[in-house]
């Protein structure tokens, strides 16, 4: 599975999720975090506490970076 950090377009994007997927699948002892649930909570506590600048590469201290990662998974709830 390639870094976060290698991801630069839309399709990258896409491909890294599927990536994701097919790694949770394969993989599942290496995940910490099985259930929606459990994932939800780790991305957003992640979300609040990560030193973004130390952490990740690129600042998303920009309104618009959080506005499009809600969009992301608020239409992961019900796009089909």
């Amino acid at each position: 599975m390639r870094d976060p950090k290698e991801i630069r377009s839309r399709a990258d994007f896409a491909e890294f999720v599927a990536e994701l997927e097919a790694d949770l699948k394969n993989h599942p002892n290496d995940w910490e975090n099985l259930t929606l649930e459990t994932f939800l909570d780790a991305l957003g506590a992640w979300a609040g506490s990560a030193r973004l600048g130390e952490n990740f590469p690129v600042s998303l201290d920009r309104p618009e970076a959080w506005s499009l990662a809600a969009m992301l998974l608020w239409t992961g709830r019900s796009y089909e």
